[in-house]
């Protein structure tokens, strides 16, 4: 049965309602609300124009851009692309993604000649680009490198294809004998074989610039050079020398193991050979290498790839802190 309504204005306000509720999900002609619109049509310079500094350092303010939509929304989610177009330098990566005010932002080191310094910003898959400039200034006088020298590191060791315990250190000082800050030095192998961890390294507050070097896969001597970059005829050298892998010998004798603790490098194998007339085994409480089996004859060896300080005994005649037990320390 159907029940008339008796209240024709709360019907009418109730259709009134529901017809403005409906009307939130459109748009003012009755449709759906079109979709936002996230192409890029411009781009901006938000901050870091115009900057001044000395060559070869890094600017004191990043560069930031805003990508905007036909309207003047802001776009997040917009990659930008970087590239140096004059003057040389680095920036910090080649591409960076806008924030939620449509921002996106890059740090650039000016480059190792004083003068213009131009860098493009880009929205990528776009011809939207905007332009930056900087000024790099020549060092003052005082802050001109006239030596460069070894602080330390030099004269190491390590076994074949191993990474040197200590950086190489050089300091650059200009003719007054001060240390100079943000100078750039540049690494290279002249003599043997080995890996720099980078080609170049600023100096820092004390003048001192470092990189690591691992030796070569062959036993030898190699030369290190490190120079001032803008006067190559400002250098040192260091050597470093990679020395080959000994191998170790470990008796297993009645209850105890001879020597008790040895020391090897990185790469080299311990061998340990049965001599006693009682049943041994290797057992590890460290560095997770293989166990041996329990015999009174024979061998067993374990090459060790990395250093650090290693714990094994005999689970018959001993515990990791008691009884016939011994170590192995890597280098």
């Amino acid at each position: 049965m159907t029940v008339p309504c008796r209240n024709p204005r709360l019907l009418l306000s109730l259709t009134a309602a529901i017809a403005v509720g409906a009307g939130c999900a459109s748009s003012e002609d009755g449709g759906p609300n079109p979709a936002p619109d996230t192409t890029p049509a411009s781009m901006s310079v938000v901050s870091g124009n115009t900057q001044t500094g000395q060559t070869g350092t890094a600017l004191g303010n990043p560069l930031v851009v805003k990508v905007v939509n036909a309207a003047g929304d802001a776009l997040s989610g917009i990659t930008v692309a970087w590239t140096v177009e004059a003057g040389g330098g680095s920036l910090g990566g080649a591409t960076s993604i806008t924030s939620t005010l449509g921002q996106a932002q890059i740090s650039y080191t000016l480059g190792g000649s004083a003068g213009a310094n131009t860098v493009r910003a880009t929205a990528q898959g776009t011809a939207v680009t905007t332009t930056f400039s900087a000024t790099a200034t020549a060092p003052p006088a005082d802050n001109v490198p006239a030596t460069i020298s070894v602080s330390s590191g030099n004269n190491q060791s390590a076994p074949v294809g191993g990474a040197l315990a200590q950086p190489l250190v050089a300091i650059v000082r200009n003719a007054g004998g001060q240390a100079l800050t943000n100078v750039i030095v540049a690494w290279s192998v002249t003599s043997g074989t080995g890996t720099l961890g980078s080609a170049t390294s600023n100096t820092n507050g004390a003048g001192q610039a470092s990189n690591t070097f691992t030796v070569g896969a062959a036993p030898g001597a190699a030369t290190i050079e490190a120079a001032v970059q803008t006067n190559a005829a400002i250098k040192v050298s260091f050597t470093a020398n990679a020395t080959a892998i000994a191998d170790a010998a470990v008796t297993v004798d009645d209850s105890f193991f001879s020597p008790s603790s040895t020391t090897v490098n990185a790469g080299s194998k311990v061998t340990w050979t049965w001599a006693g007339s009682l049943q041994h085994n290797v057992t590890w409480a460290s560095g997770g290498f293989a166990n041996s089996t329990t015999k009174n004859a024979g061998t067993h060896d374990v090459t060790f790839a990395s250093a650090g300080s290693f714990t094994y005994y005999c689970s018959i005649h001993g515990t990791p802190t008691t009884g016939m037990r011994g170590s192995v320390t890597v280098q």
